[in-house]
């Protein structure tokens, strides 16, 4: 599969970004705030912070499903998403489902390649109901390298699996970084075969960065 080559400059920028809510009663909910985050291609990035703490709403932010109510987003790379919520669709099987994520004609091969890498060749003909929780994960990990991104945003992508499904998910998102993308994970979970290039921790809607130990 053909991946973005890794460059020095930023291919995603927040800058001061802060995103908040009416809070009923009265006052506002800030979820995240006056928030600054560089990403660049090859950075493999992991954001840890308790429940709550703003990991989700930071995601859809680079990820340009949200926009900032004050700062900015500067960059559009081709962005994947994996879901907290995978966001299957019930009536399409594994092999479909994957495919919504091709962005370019004549991307059967990379769906193919993706199902072997996952280990969902003999699940391709299977519907979500009929797969397992690490086999989901898997099919939303396929969906969202199938687009090619040069960003791929993973929302606790380990979060409910098995060391060995775990394994395999964090296994293909490394891979894209060897390929050049870039990669944020956002998790509770253990990282455990995943080499990070970046650590963050999130707390109460701010962003820290801690390092590149895990």
């Amino acid at each position: 599969m053909n991946t973005p080559t890794p460059q020095n400059t930023s291919i995603l920028e927040l800058r001061k970004a802060t995103m908040s809510w009416p809070r009923p009663g009265g006052g506002r909910i800030t979820a995240v705030h006056s928030l600054d985050l560089a990403v660049q291609a090859a950075d493999l990035g992991v954001i840890r912070g308790p429940s709550g703490s703003g990991k989700t709403t930071l995601l859809l932010l680079a990820g340009g499903l949200l926009q900032p109510h004050t700062g900015s987003r500067i960059g559009t790379p081709r962005v994947g998403f994996i879901f907290q919520t995978l966001e299957l669709l019930p009536y399409l099987d594994v092999r479909q489902n994957v495919r919504l994520g091709l962005t370019e004609k004549g991307g059967e091969d990379d769906v193919e390649q993706l199902l072997e890498e996952l280990g969902l060749t003999e699940r391709a003909d299977h519907r979500p109901h009929q797969l397992s929780t690490g086999e989901c994960q898997r099919t939303a990990t396929a969906r969202a390298l199938a687009s090619r991104p040069a960003l791929l945003l993973a929302d606790e992508p380990t979060g409910n699996l098995d060391p060995e499904n775990a394994l395999i998910v964090l296994r293909a998102l490394d891979g894209l970084v060897q390929r050049g993308g870039a990669v944020l994970v956002a998790t509770h979970g253990s990282i455990e075969g995943l080499n990070p290039t970046r650590q963050f921790t999130m707390d109460s809607g701010s962003l820290s960065e801690s390092g590149n130990t895990p």
